[in-house]
């Protein structure tokens, strides 16, 4: 909360991110068994990046 003091022992871990790679084709699945679609993507010259909407 806020004000709120957490205390970490010297060298204790923290998680901080969980990354996911998917195909497109694997990526349209996931969204479609929650009932969306892709409507558009891109994706860079080098397809190290994509976004979809």
């Amino acid at each position: 909360m806020d004000g709120e003091t957490i205390a970490f022992n010297k060298y204790e871990t923290i998680h901080t991110e969980s990354s996911y790679k998917y195909t497109l084709d694997g990526f349209a699945t996931l969204v479609a068994n929650v009932g969306f679609q892709i409507v558009n993507s891109w994706v860079d010259e080098e397809s190290l990046f994509r976004a979809c909407k």
